[in-house]
């Protein structure tokens, strides 16, 4: 259960740049497409980056698999 939320969750450093990210576009000091744009760019290109093609919840379940043979 707590690896199934941990892989849902974004590490320290990704909720602090999702979340300034969030800050630049309520206080307008950039346009909320454009802080949108760039959120889905990150999230895409750490996807591609890490070459992991399949979703959180398969990767933690077959972790969990793996964990109880």
């Amino acid at each position: 259960m707590v690896d199934t939320v941990r892989t849902h969750l974004p590490s320290a450093a990704q909720a602090a740049y999702y979340g300034g990210l969030g800050a630049l576009a309520a206080l307008s000091i950039i346009e909320w497409p454009v802080a949108a744009a760039i959120g889905i760019g990150t999230v895409v290109a750490q996807r591609s980056r890490s070459g992991s093609s399949e979703s959180p919840r398969s990767r933690a379940q077959s972790r969990s698999e793996n964990a109880n043979e």
